[in-house]
């Protein structure tokens, strides 16, 4: 599969839109502007915008204060295979930022091992053992990472999982081959009977899956599908709709 190499803002037009519905200037954090963009094979880094150094650490989490009754919920985003700092990285930063300010919640989001290849066997036990996923716990998944939240959905009880820009095949890649997680079929019972829900994003014009594999995710997991026709594979600097959906599952 081709690789490219974006460096300007026009290369994604419909991201200004989405960046006004959240009220932010274009790829403005903190003070600085940064538009390079920068995607590895499938997937799946996009620089979209900088958290300053001495604000945000490599692994940092923060535990947020509980309004709740003393009640934590855990939201863990697990991130795409790629390069770099996945704080900087599309909108993850971004949504671990707004993740935390929820009063009850604490966001995950790290820089993960093994990242270019994303391997299964090195991905699921890290989210179990380091991560600390369990039964309380939203994992939010973007491409490679909404594979891993399903395979571990099929192992292990979380609270749900939240699927961004899935597929079921390693889409004739041999790096996405290596992974792991398209070796044998997916066990769609298993991981409806372990999750209390299932919600998935998919855009029509996603330029690495075909809409066939994010409907097949649909069929199998019967998920809560919020299809878009401009989202490409949702590499934005910012993601409104998903901040959305965590807060409705907070009810």
């Amino acid at each position: 599969m081709n690789s490219y190499n974006r460096h300007t803002e026009d290369a994604y037009p419909q991201e200004n839109e989405i960046n006004k519905m959240a009220n932010i200037a274009p790829f403005q954090y903190g003070g600085q502007s940064v538009i390079e963009k920068a995607s590895i094979r499938k997937r799946t880094v996009s620089s979209s915008f900088s958290i300053p150094v001495g604000i945000c650490g490599t692994d940092r989490l923060i535990v947020a204060k509980s309004g709740r009754s003393g009640t934590i919920m855990k939201v863990a985003i697990i991130p795409g295979n790629g390069a770099g700092d996945v704080f900087s990285a599309n909108w993850y930063g971004w949504a671990y930022e707004k993740i935390n300010d929820i009063p009850g919640v604490t966001a995950d989001l790290r820089n993960m091992p093994d990242p270019i290849t994303a391997r299964e066997s090195i991905w699921i036990p890290f989210m179990r053992g380091e991560m600390s996923c369990d039964e309380s716990t939203i994992i939010i998944g973007h491409s490679s990472g909404a594979e891993a939240a399903m395979r571990f959905a099929e192992k292990y009880k979380v609270k749900g999982i939240i699927l961004v820009s899935a597929c079921i095949t390693d889409l004739g890649d041999e790096n996405e081959r290596e992974s792991g997680y398209y070796s044998r079929p997916w066990e769609w019972e298993k991981i409806k009977a372990n999750t209390e829900f299932i919600v998935q994003f998919g855009s029509t014009d996603d330029p690495f899956i075909q809409w066939e594999e994010h409907q097949q995710v649909a069929d199998g997991l019967q998920s809560a599908l919020h299809k878009f026709s401009d989202r490409g594979h949702f590499m934005n600097s910012v993601f409104p709709e998903l901040i959305n959906v965590v807060k409705s599952k907070l009810c």
